[in-house]
């Protein structure tokens, strides 16, 4: 009994001792080296390398939708515009290369962040300015036949920097809106008059003209489209005079809106839709039944 009882009492003594030797050694193993460390910091640097991309990715694809819900807006404007023109024009635009949006604003579109793609730095200056006439000033590019004012459906206001596109592209930051506007078929200089503007009749049922003979695969001269496939606006892209980047003019290029990836695109039927770079031309010809001039990369 006395041997049991000594025995007892030695491990009630030996066991905090015991105990605090385990901690100690566990404190030890969990201590990381250097090299350890350096290992750690490497597989973290390579995780970021690889993730960083992807959310860079995501965060342009949630600007990419954006900048088309902006498209869908100035689509539903155009709809509402050409139900109350005298000739049911889906545009207010005077001919193939003019890009006004002020027909569409404030009436059909009040919010000036519509005409902003989230994926530049575009701003407009938002002073209000008299209705200029004529507009524009060389009455021979007005092939409408109508005066500025009624273009407008009688605004009160223009906006300036609703007149243009943004000069410097997407990292222009004053001067214009990021959106074009496609208002005419068959659009050439050369053609004046004879230019078709986009109405809801003209679209309804309309027989390709241009004999684009230099690219047959979107030769569709004598084929007829509809308003589903006629474009009213898409992303500005014209090109930059000295940046690289934007090489070509109506064309995805690396410095445009989204990059080389596409362009969001409104149709006269009200719709928008993203449309790749694959698929440009052959969408663009089929919207504008308009030429363009070879691609360079």
């Amino acid at each position: 009994m006395v041997l049991i009882k000594e025995s007892l009492s030695c491990s009630r003594f030996r066991r905090p001792f015991e105990v605090v030797s385990m901690n100690l050694k566990v404190i030890k193993r969990a201590a990381f080296t250097l090299i350890e460390l350096l290992v750690v910091i490497a597989i973290i640097a390579i995780l970021a390398g690889l993730l960083l991309p992807v959310l860079a990715r995501s965060k342009e694809r949630a600007k990419r939708t954006g900048c088309l819900n902006n498209q869908r807006q100035m689509g539903i404007g155009s709809q509402l515009y050409a139900d109350d023109d005298e000739k049911h024009a889906f545009s207010g635009v005077t001919n193939f290369k003019e890009d006004d949006l002020n027909w569409l604003h404030p009436k059909y579109v009040s919010n000036l962040k519509v005409f902003i793609c989230p994926s530049t730095r575009n701003e407009i200056n938002e002073t209000h300015l008299s209705v200029p006439e004529p507009y524009p000033s060389n009455t021979s590019e007005n092939w409408t036949g109508l005066a500025y004012r009624e273009r407008l459906h009688d605004n009160d206001y223009i906006i300036s920097d609703l007149q243009q596109i943004a000069p410097d592209g997407r990292v222009g930051m004053f001067g214009g809106t990021s959106y074009e506007v496609a208002g005419y078929l068959n659009g050439a200089w050369a053609l004046n008059l004879d230019n078709i503007r986009k109405t809801q009749s003209s679209v309804a049922s309309y027989t390709y003209k241009l004999n684009n003979a230099g690219s047959p695969q979107y030769n569709f001269a004598g084929q007829t489209g509809g308003a589903s496939e006629m474009w009213i606006f898409y992303d500005a892209d014209d090109p930059g005079i000295s940046d690289g980047t934007r090489p070509n003019n109506d064309y995805p290029d690396a410095g445009d809106n989204h990059g080389t990836a596409g362009s969001n695109v409104t149709f006269c039927d009200g719709h928008s839709a993203w449309v790749t770079q694959k698929d440009f031309l052959r969408s663009w010809y089929r919207g504008t039944d308009e030429s363009h001039v070879p691609v360079s990369n």
